[in-house]
């Protein structure tokens, strides 16, 4: 997640002066001397090569001293594009930005640093505040005057990481402030600019001489103007796509909040590296399809592999492992689980089936179940299936030795640019797996350990989900107090909220609230709150949601075959539904009765 512990923690940032003396104040055992800055190609390389640089083996990453330089952490492999570091009038970064600094990559020559910890040093201090312009204050000393007259109060650092398909992130550091701190006061000064408690706690003369107060914070060398400790700038393991909503489609215009608005996700024409795919979505070769949006490559006619016929469920999965079409060997097509399955559906349209159908696939029927490998785990007996008549196909679980429903092969791996995970069934869980299975085959994009992540202090509130980079309000009762609301409500409540520091909340997606769901357990909510399907006891990693209620949750997405309705989450039994905008009414009473509560989530692609 974002940042380390640091909000109840003095913020040690340096800000030199032109002298000697103050310079040598400021020059520690871990730091480097200004003079050392070579001119690079970019102000963001400059930055890089003036930072301290530790081996990402390093003591220092896993146990670090709390009084240490604070730095941010890099996997390697990784293009840092820009950083971008705000000052705030606030002492909250959430309001009242007095001044942004950006620092920017090289398009010729991309800043991909090594696998490691970088730690401000004196260098890299001056490489940010050398050229700070703000209130007519110029270069370091503007800064300290202008934390003085309490201009700047907070900052924060945002890094804005491209990973090698072209897809971005943005990784926000812990806003960095002193609680204490008051507008023109020398202690609150001294609470950001200093990164000595002594220091503060000294009660210094507000008189001094700008020189001693900066000689006096950068005492022992333990002088930084620097980024949270230890932000992990590592991307999602995933990117999820859109959902197909635009902002004129199904809704002209879309609602502010909703999901065409925010339009949240990988979108289906991406441009990568100037180029942009998928465009198309989605190409075939007379036999089959590729979609490039995904990867996965289907059959692009079902109706040549099951001849008019329905199947059970087992013999579905052995036709599919024995199938050789399109030239290809024994082993290589499977049933698709049920992630995979779902990316294939629009929710712009009413009849999926159609919109498939002119997509380069030909004869999907708009009323045939399609069998989908992952086993309902509520009841091993049954298993998922899809129709494609509109964009919400039956998740109704059809009895396995049932022969109901017909084989849409696929095969391959999910690739770029929106990659698919798996769905967290195992070779044991929900069952033992059958052959071909969803458990059996695991396929998509393996979840990290731990998933889920969350810091202390005012971030406890908050969960970042490290498989889409997604981060949720950890208790959703603390949003309208779980009371069922219209959606409108729930779009402007979250829209307006201000959680962990952050005011950019969202009502997620039906692509962003499904990937909370675990497909091992009938209860989700309480794998999210207590780390299994069936326990009360957390076993989280200390990420555990709190207070996932049975209640359904609302998603930003209209239903596009009633415009009138969105869909709603039922995060326990992993089912979405259909409600009323604006309440159901009956006949035996007209006051409307709501359906579903609100829940936040920020981030992502």
């Amino acid at each position: 997640m974002i940042g380390a512990n640091m909000k109840n923690t003095f913020i040690k940032l340096t800000f030199t002066l032109a002298t000697a003396l103050a310079l040598d104040a400021c020059n520690g055992s871990n730091s480097a001397s200004s003079s050392t800055i070579k001119i690079q190609s970019s102000s963001l390389q400059q930055y890089i090569d003036s930072l301290t640089y530790t081996s990402i083996n390093s003591k220092q990453v896993n146990t670090p001293p709390i009084t240490h330089q604070q730095s941010f952490i890099t996997p390697g492999g990784l293009t840092i594009n820009s950083i971008d570091i705000k000052f705030y009038s606030g002492a909250n970064c959430s309001d009242l930005l007095a001044y942004t600094k950006t620092l920017n990559g090289s398009i010729v020559n991309p800043v991909i640093p090594s696998a490691g910890t970088y730690t401000s040093s004196n260098a890299s201090n001056n490489a940010l505040c050398g050229d700070y312009v703000n209130n007519q204050s110029v270069g370091c000393l503007g800064l300290y005057s202008d934390m003085s007259a309490g201009t700047m109060r907070s900052m924060q650092f945002t890094y804005n990481v491209i990973n090698g398909y072209g897809g971005s992130s943005s990784i926000v550091g812990e806003c960095m402030y002193n609680q204490n701190a008051t507008i023109g006061s020398t202690a609150g000064v001294e609470g950001i600019a200093n990164w000595s408690p002594l220091t503060l706690n000294s009660g210094k003369n507000q008189k001094s001489s700008l020189s001693s107060e900066i000689s006096a914070a950068c005492s022992g060398g333990e002088c930084g103007f620097s980024q949270a400790y230890s932000v992990d700038i590592t991307p999602p393991a995933i990117y999820l796509s859109q959902t197909g909503q635009t902002p004129t489609s199904p809704l002209d215009p879309a609602p502010t909040g909703s999901d065409g608005y925010v339009y949240a996700g990988i979108p289906w024409a991406y441009v990568s590296s100037g180029n942009t795919t998928p465009n198309p979505r989605f190409t075939d070769d007379g036999c089959q399809v590729t979609d490039n949006l995904t990867g996965l490559i289907w059959i692009k006619d079902p109706s040549t592999v099951n001849s008019g016929n329905a199947l059970t469920w087992y013999d579905a999965l052995t036709t599919a492992a024995s199938g050789t079409w399109c030239g290809q060997t024994a082993g290589s097509w499977r049933m698709p689980n049920f992630n995979e399955a779902m990316s294939l559906l629009n929710f712009a349209v009413v009849d999926n089936s159609t919109w498939l159908n002119n997509q380069n696939f030909n004869n999907i029927s708009r009323l045939d179940h399609y069998w989908i490998s992952t086993t309902i785990a509520g009841n091993n007996a049954y298993v998922f299936t899809m129709i494609f008549s509109s964009s919400v196909f039956g998740t109704n679980g059809i009895d396995k030795p049932n022969p109901i429903g017909k084989l849409f092969p696929v095969r391959g791996t999910t690739t770029t640019p929106a990659l698919v995970p798996q769905t967290g069934q195992t070779p044991t869980l929900p069952y033992t797996a059958t052959a071909g299975s969803d458990g059996a085959l695991q396929e998509g994009t393996a979840w990290p350990s731990p998933r889920f992540t969350t810091d202390s202090g005012t971030e406890s509130n908050c969960i970042t989900d490290k498989l889409t980079g997604l981060t949720w309000v950890r208790d959703p009762s603390t949003i309208n107090s779980a009371t069922k609301l219209p959606w409108s409500s729930a779009l402007y409540i979250v829209g307006s909220g201000n959680w962990c520091g952050y005011s950019d909340w969202r009502v997620p997606n039906i692509n962003e609230f499904r990937s909370l769901l675990n497909y091992a357990y009938s209860n989700s909510s309480a794998w999210l709150m207590y780390g299994t399907g069936d326990s009360t006891s957390p076993n989280c990693d200390g990420a555990c949601f709190i207070n996932i209620s049975n209640n359904r949750y609302w998603t930003s997405t209209t239903n596009p075959s009633n415009i009138s309705n969105a869909l709603c989450l039922d995060i326990q039994g992993g089912g979405y539904s259909n409600f009323p905008k604006d309440g159901t009414v009956e006949d035996w009473d007209p006051i409307p009765r709501y359906d579903c509560a609100a829940w936040a989530v920020r981030g992502g692609s």
